[in-house]
């Protein structure tokens, strides 16, 4: 049965309580965007607390699914969206109960914070058509621990999966050209970054980000358990927030070759006690090794020709 948004409250004002793990699949007929702003009003109402749905809106007529639309709706367990749908709004899915989510192949656009908070959310599946991840999008999703990124993906924002504690790996597509300086911050289960081999611009050796030809150290993953790593004697840059909370490492080794260490490289490696830096070293960049609370910075032996160091 499909129930029209006018006759939504009547029917969930009849229903029992019941819990997140069993909600109630209800089939929407949504044919406005003002209907989510009705949705978002009746599922808060604290008559219909403790009564939790999963939408079916596969058949609406809807081509977007608006700003806020569900934000803090604790009740949204589960979502089917319709294949008309072409864009999800910022902070659309926000703090929902949601668990498992695919989003179709027309969808084009996931707004900034669009699943944000969403502490359930274990899966995701993105279908072909997104072309970028806007920051913040799965912010606070502590228990994601899937997620399928497709081809048409050619852009990843920063603090796009900030604080997503229980992912473990993810494949960055082919396509991807752009991935910003912070986008795994406090992902601390996060051990391995894959890089799809037709990827022109990246690349990925031992679950560590590079650029295509390795001349570049983009991102060592937080989740990583080894105590000592040496960075490959091809690296002439460590990147930005490169090792950002990486508090497993004891000991890093850089290799003759390097020129730059830039900004935040290191910071807040508070386990880290000794790092090796070659003569070839040129500039470090401003808090590189900013919380390094166990650094004997006595030891670094920084070479005499270095620019920046502050």
């Amino acid at each position: 049965m499909i129930i029209a948004i006018k006759d939504f409250e009547k029917y969930i004002s009849e229903l029992n309580k019941n819990t997140v793990d069993n909600p109630y699949i209800i089939e929407l007929d949504l044919r406005d965007k003002k209907d989510f702003k009705s949705l978002n009003t009746i599922l808060k109402d604290n008559k219909n607390e403790n009564k939790y749905v999963h939408l079916d809106i596969s058949n609406s007529i809807i081509d977007e699914i608006p700003n806020d639309a569900f934000s803090q709706v604790k009740t949204l367990a589960g979502i089917t969206i319709t294949k008309r749908i072409t864009s999800i709004g910022e902070y659309a899915f926000s703090g929902t109960s949601l668990t498992v989510v695919t989003i179709p192949d027309k969808v084009t656009s996931i707004g900034k914070g669009a699943f944000c908070s969403c502490s359930r959310l274990i899966k995701i599946s993105i279908l072909n058509g997104v072309t970028r991840i806007n920051g913040f999008v799965f912010d606070k999703c502590i228990n994601l621990a899937s997620i399928s990124l497709p081809d048409s993906v050619n852009i990843i924002e920063n603090y796009s999966f900030w604080n997503c504690s229980n992912l473990t790996n993810i494949t960055i597509p082919k396509n991807v050209s752009i991935i910003e300086d912070s986008v795994f911050p406090s992902c601390t289960s996060l051990t391995a970054i894959n890089v799809d081999s037709e990827n022109k611009t990246y690349s990925s050796m031992d679950g560590v980000l590079y650029n295509k030809n390795k001349t570049v150290l983009f991102k060592y993953p937080e989740g990583k358990t080894d105590y000592t790593f040496t960075v490959p004697n091809t690296v002439i840059k460590i990147w930005e927030n490169a090792f950002y909370h990486c508090t497993n490492l004891s000991q890093v080794i850089i290799q003759e070759g390097i020129l730059t260490i830039e900004n935040n490289a290191f910071l807040n490696c508070s386990n880290l006690i000794r790092i090796i830096i070659p003569n070839s070293l040129t500039s470090i960049g401003s808090l590189a090794f900013n919380r390094c609370t166990s650094l004997d910075f006595s030891s670094l032996n920084i070479p005499d020709n270095i620019r920046i160091f502050r």
